[in-house]
Formats: structure tokens, C-alpha cells, sequence
């Protein structure tokens, strides 16, 4: 299940859940998350202009949300660790392969480019864990793209439950401004 929490009580700390979002345990640790928005999907296509010019765009338009404790459990530190391990390892990994290899291949061996395939991909992977192994990709939320709310999926049922209250000022705050739209607009947009 999804669940939105509005971005200021996230930066306020005020009416923040006490358990995980990922395990719904009870908190034992608090982390600065910073939370992003994705990017909008019409950016996907400037990668074929440029990676450089994709991600400069990317970052102008991405909304951020800071939080300044975001509850963890234990369970949530010990698989940020893991991921780190993991994606780490996959890295030695594959530097060491790559110069054991290089040591042991004979001269104008046909193996040299699976070796260097091998390599990219161990140290691709390897980064893609360690990207994994974030606060934001631990709490499975990000900010939604109007920048409004921290959106947290596949949140556990206790803070679902815990973050109800939150939803309903989410909730109010948005009808309230849709109310304040209509009045405006009837106030001040031309007859016909």
C-alpha cells in the first residue's frame, strides 16, 4: 500500500510515525533522509542527446524533501548494511577478477572483451546496490512530483495506521485549495 505524507510535516518532524515504514516495527533510530522526486518522463528522452544532458535536466526539475529523522528499525539498518556488502563486494570482486584474469590469460587470448563485459557488468551491479543501500530506497519512498508529500510504497500496515492522521491533513489541505481555486476562479474569470 501507498501512503502520502504531507512534505511539511515530514520537515517539521510533527506528526511523524514512530514505527518503520518498510517493517512497521518500532523505531530505534532516526536518519536526515533527503527524499527526490523521479523525474518526469519525457526527460528519458534527452539520454539520447546525452547522459550529461539528461541528468543536468533531471536534477533542475526534481523536488526534494528533507526530513531530519525518519524512523528506521534494526531490520532496516541490517539491510542497508547488506546492500552495502553486497554491492562493495561485487566491486572488489570485480577489479580483482579482471586482474587475476589479466595475469593468467595468454597473449591475444579471444577472452579479453568477455573479460572486460564481465567487469562492467560486476561494477554496474555493484553500483546499482550500493545505490540500493540509501535512506530514501531503505524507507521505499520518494517525493511526489508536485513536491507536496512524501510518498512512501509498500508501506507496512502499523505505519499505514500510524500515518492516518497525516493523510487526513493531506487531504483537508488539498480540498481546501481546490476550494480557494473554484472561489477565485468564479470571482475573477470573465462572463461568457
Amino acid at each position: 500500500m501507498t501512503v502520502a505524507i504531507p512534505a511539511q510535516l515530514v520537515v517539521s518532524g510533527q506528526g511523524m510515525p514512530g514505527v518503520c515504514a518498510r517493517h512497521g516495527e518500532p523505531a530505534d533510530r532516526h536518519r536526515r533522509v533527503v527524499f527526490r522526486s523521479k523525474p518526469p518522463s519525457w526527460t528519458y528522452l534527452l539520454i539520447v542527446l546525452g547522459v550529461i544532458l539528461f541528468a543536468i535536466v533531471a536534477t533542475v526539475l526534481q523536488k526534494r524533501v528533507k526530513a531530519p529523522a525518519w524512523p528506521f528499525c534494526s531490520r532496516c539498518a541490517a539491510l542497508r548494511t547488506r546492500r552495502l556488502l553486497v554491492g562493495v563486494g561485487l566491486m572488489v570482486l570485480a577489479v580483482v577478477a579482471v586482474v587475476v584474469l589479466a595475469g593468467t590469460l595468454p597473449p591475444g587470448s579471444t577472452y579479453g572483451p568477455l573479460v572486460v563485459l564481465a567487469f562492467v557488468v560486476l561494477l554496474l551491479v555493484g553500483l546499482f546496490f550500493i545505490a540500493q543501500s540509501g535512506w530514501a530506497a531503505i524507507a521505499s519512498a520518494v517525493t511526489s512530483r508536485d513536491g507536496a508529500a512524501v510518498e512512501v510504497r509498500h508501506a507496512a500496515a502499523r505505519f499505514v495506521q500510524e500515518a492516518e492522521p497525516a493523510q487526513q491533513w493531506l487531504l483537508e489541505q488539498r480540498a481546501a485549495q481546490e476550494h480557494a481555486a473554484r472561489e477565485w476562479a468564479a470571482r475573477y474569470q470573465p462572463p461568457r
